[in-house]
C-alpha cells in the first residue's frame, strides 16, 4: 500500500511504502488510523521504513489562502458601505479567533484550521448583494 495519509487532529502525514506481507496489513484507511492512534498512543514507533511529518503549517497556510480568495471575491463586488462592514466583521472574527485558540487546544495550529475553515464556509454561506442589487458569484470551492 502506498500513500500519503492525514490525520486530525494531530494533522500527521505517514508516507509509507508497504510491501510483501506488509501490504495486507491494514486492510482499510481505519484499519491504518486505529493501529497509528494506538502507537501514538502507547508511545511506540512506527515501522522503520515510515516517515511522519508534521503539516499544519501547510494546512494553515492553506486555509488561510482559502479564506482570503473568498473574502477578497465578495468584498471587490459590494458598495463601498458594505466592504467597509465586511472588513470590520473580518476584524472582529480575528480577534475572536485568536483569543478562542488560546485555550484548549494541544496544538494552537489545530483550533486555527478549525476556525478559518469554519470562517471560510460561513462566507460562502452568506448571501451577499453587489452595486446593481445582483448576489454577489462566488466560485466553487476547491
Amino acid at each position: 500500500m502506498k500513500g500519503l495519509w492525514t490525520f486530525r487532529p494531530r494533522s500527521i502525514l505517514i508516507n509509507s511504502d508497504f510491501e510483501g506481507e506488509e501490504a495486507g496489513l491494514f486492510s482499510r484507511e481505519e484499519d491504518l488510523r486505529s493501529e497509528l492512534l494506538l502507537a501514538a498512543a502507547l508511545g511506540v514507533l512506527l515501522p522503520c521504513n515510515a516517515e511522519a511529518q508534521d503539516t499544519r503549517d501547510a494546512e494553515l497556510a492553506g486555509s488561510d489562502r482559502q479564506l482570503n480568495g473568498t473574502y477578497l471575491t465578495i468584498i471587490r463586488q459590494l458598495l463601498p458601505a458594505d466592504q467597509a462592514a465586511l472588513r470590520r466583521s473580518e476584524r472582529l472574527w480575528i480577534t475572536f479567533r485568536d483569543a478562542d485558540c488560546d485555550f484548549g487546544w494541544g496544538d494552537r495550529r489545530d483550533c486555527l484550521i478549525q476556525r478559518t475553515d469554519e470562517r471560510e464556509q460561513q462566507l460562502r454561506d452568506s448571501t451577499y448583494f453587489d452595486a446593481r442589487d445582483h448576489v454577489v458569484a462566488l466560485p466553487k470551492p476547491r
